[in-house]
């Protein structure tokens, strides 16, 4: 990859070995970081520029397979942070 850049989110299933792209950044000023919410109930996906986080995707730690939901939309212009607190973020 000539990026050089975390543009891809891969899960591998430990398994069989089969690893799948579940997330893909196009836009090349962009770079992903994920991490695991304090609760430890989710994984939160950050979509950042090299000053901190744009966008914020969510996704339940013991579902994997339900898909990435949005919960802090794009904004290129701001900086985000999300973090799981009870029922909401």
């Amino acid at each position: 990859d000539r990026r050089r850049q975390r543009h891809e989110l891969i899960r591998l299933d430990v398994n069989d070995s089969h690893s799948e792209v579940v997330f893909e950044e196009a836009d090349e000023r962009l770079n992903l970081r994920i991490w695991r919410s304090d609760s430890g109930a989710w994984l939160l996906l950050d979509v950042m520029d090299n000053a901190g986080a744009v966008e914020v995707w969510c996704l339940p730690a013991d579902q994997p397979g339900v898909g990435w939901r949005r919960i802090v939309a794009r904004d290129l212009g701001h900086h985000v942070f999300a973090e799981h607190w009870g029922d909401r973020f």
